[in-house]
């Protein structure tokens, strides 16, 4: 995948040296994109159970930096990127067959671009998915069960609300109908699933990228 003629790896926290490991086989890394509460998290858990592939969404790293460190601390950022920088490398080192992603990425910001260019040369064949719903589906979802059980940091629901609304307003969370963002990429795919269930987004994400079922993981 390429989209940058040329990449700024100082901008995305990755340290790739080519030489590292030249026998390193690639894997597939499905990126779930979108606003948060979109459901990045529970298509992902959907779609590790009928691929095999291994969900590692961004509050596995947001979360454990946030026991040592505050967002404003200067130490906060760079343990975030460094964690994902050794799961991302030490992954392709192991058994697994692939990794899903999930990232709220703000497409006016080509810290997002750069970060999967880097991805892929580190060896992973990237597949962009963006997920979009109706502000009223992420409200609701915002204050889901399972949401709230498994991201600590949004317990606090006016307050991940009110975060909601004012990343809607100041970033592009999402591309527009006559966006060309999937052409700057090999594999992407959109999906609004304002009202798809998480095993309905993830079995299209399987047929548009032609991946195996396995039986269990």
């Amino acid at each position: 995948m390429t989209v940058r003629k040329s990449i700024d790896v100082s901008d995305t926290g990755l340290h790739i040296n080519p030489t590292d490991q030249p026998n390193r086989v690639e894997k597939d890394l499905v990126v779930i994109f979108g606003p948060p509460a979109v459901g990045k998290m529970t298509v992902g858990r959907a779609l590790e159970k009928i691929t095999g592939y291994r969900l590692f969404h961004n509050h596995m790293s947001i979360d454990l930096a946030l026991n040592f460190f505050g967002y404003e601390d200067e130490a906060y950022r760079p343990m975030v990127e460094g964690i994902r920088e050794v799961v991302f490398k030490q992954f392709l080192n192991g058994n697994g067959k692939g990794l899903i992603f999930t990232f709220v990425w703000d497409l006016e910001d080509d810290y997002g671009f750069n970060y999967f260019d880097c991805l892929a040369e580190l060896g992973y064949r990237v597949h962009l998915v963006e997920l979009k719903a109706t502000i009223s589906a992420l409200v609701v979802r915002n204050r889901s069960e399972k949401r709230l059980a498994e991201k600590p940091t949004k317990v606090n629901v006016v307050a991940s609300e009110k975060n909601l609304m004012d990343w809607m307003s100041s970033k592009k969370l999402n591309t527009n109908w006559n966006d060309a963002l999937h052409k700057r990429f090999e594999k992407y795919l959109y999906i609004n699933n304002t009202h798809m269930a998480p095993e309905a987004t993830a079995a299209t994400i399987m047929d548009k990228f032609d991946f195996e079922v396995v039986d269990e993981i």
